[in-house]
């Protein structure tokens, strides 16, 4: 057994000691982060040579050799990764230089005999047999780093003006130029320049003396910990909000950089602020008055700023000791509420006015009214304007009636009802055209047509709809249907007539060649009967205990409950039932309900 081996083996067990314990303490603080892979590194470097020197395999020997080398080249840039983050040095061109030189050298040495070519057996155990470019990566990413990193502490020590937080820092940079010159001296100048091979080689255990010392100014110290004073003292300068704390006398105590700033005051040197100074810039301030986010303005350099103050009593104890003030700057803020109210107005008008038009195009009750005395337009838009809409036609003693459900809601929605409104008069007010199935499918190709949809597939709006087609005389309708269902009520019962599974415009269906044809129902009717036509928000409306959708059938036991009742009754009724069913949910969608009585 090669008790020689124990010396790195130790150096192991102790940085295993130390990473556990920075884990179980301060392993967030970016300081104590960055010595954790310092002592990572020189830990698997003990373990690395602790193999070295007890294994007998050759070629496995060879190996770790090799990988080992990536802890000691790196030693140099983790100590400057750590020096940085203990002065609270931004990184800058040195730090990636370093780092770049650090990998370059550990890849070349790895890949190549460059660094280390072979081993030589000792009493001791392995001595490594250093490669051409052993000195100048030496040099490179451990010398020059390791002198920097001193240099830096050195000057960091030399700010600090208690002597409490000197110590800790004096502790490394004892650390740092012993552990630098003892392990020059054993790893450099004894075995490769004054060619004592057979002196014992301990690379490890200088940096092992380096990182006890620093962990020794750990714990110690407590240097990395951040104290409630510095914690406080650091959050009150770098807050942007203004704070001013006041004694009972209404005396300034202290104030922030913030502050001053933002009520341009110049507090260097002056002892007799009070808080009527604050009241001269902020009229709407009183000493005794508690606030928490109360908006005011203040005029200064001719600009206005808009302000938040909050204010409250700083106690000890059960006793008020003085007052504290917090202002937030938000005329930012305000300016973008203010831009987005003037945005919103604009984008509200222009749907009002959508909304007018929208009304003034599309038929309304009267209208029905003045051609069936007993009906009724149940009609709830979920926004200003709407994607649903009613649509009304007479010519020649038939009557056209559809309910009708865009694409979408709101001003999509919307413009989908002008094309389908439109399109609807040009096609029943052409000749030819006769059946509702011939109306839908007419319909639906000039929505194909007004989008472009043949050029832009991905363009599948359309709507659904139930369409009627009433003829007086005949005392009979025909019906169609694109998604869309009728109901009918004949004599106290209700027949539910489905519509065609095809929608009103998209190319999904005639891409892959199905023909889009809607079918007729053609039924008689007496008077009493009536005809229900609605879109799809009224049964999808979710509500009741267990948020369910409304349904058809809630509807078709409504309208059978009112039978004997007319037609105004049963879209109260109706409205009154869909409102506490809905309750606190949302409405999802326009509403839509047309009923006829004959």
């Amino acid at each position: 057994m090669n008790y020689y081996a124990l010396i790195p083996f130790s150096t192991f067990l102790i940085e295993g000691f130390i990473c556990t314990y920075i884990l179980a303490q301060e392993s967030k603080n970016p300081v104590n982060k960055a010595y954790l892979f310092m002592a990572l590194a020189v830990m698997f470097w003990g373990l690395a040579d602790a193999t070295i020197w007890t294994h007998d395999n050759e070629e496995i020997i060879l190996t770790i050799i090799k990988i080992s080398t990536i802890n000691w080249l790196m030693i140099g840039f983790l100590f400057l990764n750590f020096t940085y983050a203990l002065v609270k040095k931004k990184r800058n061109f040195i730090y990636w230089a370093s780092l770049i030189a650090a990998v370059g050298a550990c890849t070349v040495s790895v890949s190549t005999d460059q660094v280390a070519q072979s081993f030589q057996n000792m009493d001791w155990g392995r001595f490594m047999m250093h490669g051409p470019m052993f000195l100048p990566f030496v040099s490179t990413v451990i010398t020059i780093p390791f002198l920097y990193c001193f240099y830096l502490i050195y000057k960091h020590y030399t700010l600090i003006e208690d002597e409490y937080s000197k110590k800790p820092i004096r502790m490394i940079l004892i650390g740092t130029g012993l552990s630098f010159f003892l392990g020059i001296f054993l790893d450099v100048v004894v075995p490769y320049v004054l060619g004592l091979h057979e002196f014992i080689q301990l690379g490890g255990v200088p940096v092992l003396i380096h990182t006890v010392f620093i962990f020794f100014a750990i714990t110690k110290y407590k240097f990395l910990k951040i104290g409630v004073q510095e914690a406080a003292s650091d959050l009150f300068s770098n807050v942007k909000d203004g704070i001013i704390i006041m004694d009972n006398s209404q005396k300034v105590i202290q104030t922030n950089e913030a502050v001053e700033k933002m009520l341009k005051w110049d507090m260097k040197g002056s002892t007799d602020f009070k808080a009527k100074e604050i009241s001269q810039v902020i009229d709407a301030y009183n000493f005794d008055r508690d606030y928490q986010d109360y908006e005011t303005t203040i005029q200064l350099n001719g600009s206005v700023q808009h302000l938040a103050l909050s204010q409250s009593s700083i106690h000890e104890g059960d006793n008020a000791i003085g007052r504290m003030l917090l202002i937030r700057d938000i005329t930012e803020a305000k300016k973008a509420e203010l831009d987005i109210i003037e945005k919103n107005k604009k984008i509200t008008d222009s749907i009002n006015y959508a909304h007018r038009i929208q009304d003034a195009i599309l038929p309304n009750i009267q209208q029905l009214l003045d051609i069936y005395p007993d009906s009724f337009i149940f009609y709830k838009p979920k926004d200003v304007v709407s994607g649903d809409f009613p649509w009304l036609k007479c010519k020649d003693n038939i009557v056209y009636v559809s309910a009708v459900d865009c694409t979408g809601h709101g001003v999509p929605g919307a413009l989908m009802s002008m094309i389908g409104h439109f399109q609807l008069d040009s096609i029943v007010n052409s000749n030819g055209v006769n059946t509702p199935s011939d109306i839908l499918k007419k319909l639906h190709k000039g929505v194909n047509a007004s989008l472009k949809q043949d050029d832009n597939p991905e363009l599948s709006d359309g709507m659904d709809m139930a369409f009627l087609k009433i003829d007086t005389n005949k005392s009979e309708f025909e019906y169609a249907g694109a998604h869309r269902p009728l109901l009918f009520m004949h004599k106290g019962k209700i027949q539910s007539i489905k519509g065609d599974r095809l929608p009103i415009g998209g190319i999904q269906y005639s891409s892959r060649g199905k023909e889009i044809k809607f079918t007729d129902h053609k039924i008689k009717y007496e008077n009493g009967d009536a005809v229900f036509i609605f879109t799809d928000g009224l049964p999808d409306q979710t509500g009741g205990p267990k948020s369910r959708r409304f349904m058809q059938k809630r509807i078709e036991e409504l309208i059978l409950k009112m039978g004997d009742h007319s037609m105004n009754e049963i879209s109260i009724a109706l409205d009154k039932e869909l409102t506490q069913w809905k309750g606190n949910h949302k409405q999802l969608d326009d509403l839509l309900m047309i009923g006829i009585r004959f």
